[in-house]
């Protein structure tokens, strides 16, 4: 079942399918930067860079109107907020994992970035 919402993603900017492109090509550069981020805030036990790192996190995948990836960043992000570290530790932090790997494979599909 595909994460990302094409036609809600192009909607939102006119219908400019190069723009989404690059906006795909910029979320492959980026996601697993903060992915390592998010990983090094959760061994040094700091739930606010973890709080920050997410919330950068799911503002890439709203982008492309990812609403199952949104609402797990969601409740990572209000975990964090609330010092809760051991909410990451429940499955949480491999389902966002697996679901950002999952939003850079559609891309691939799509041809919107080459497989790396």
């Amino acid at each position: 079942m595909p994460q990302i919402d094409v036609e809600r993603a192009l909607q939102a900017l006119d219908g400019n399918a190069e723009l989404l492109k690059d906006l795909a090509s910029m979320f492959v550069e980026d996601a697993p930067l903060l992915l390592v981020q998010l990983k090094n805030a959760l061994a040094d036990n700091r739930p606010t860079q973890a709080r920050l790192v997410v919330h950068g996190l799911k503002g890439l995948v709203a982008t492309f109107y990812a609403k199952s990836v949104v609402e797990i960043a969601q409740r990572l992000e209000d975990a964090a907020a609330e010092g809760n570290m051991s909410f990451f530790f429940k499955g949480e932090f491999e389902q966002l994992e697996k679901s950002i790997g999952s939003i850079m494979g559609e891309f691939v599909v799509l041809g919107w970035v080459n497989r790396r």
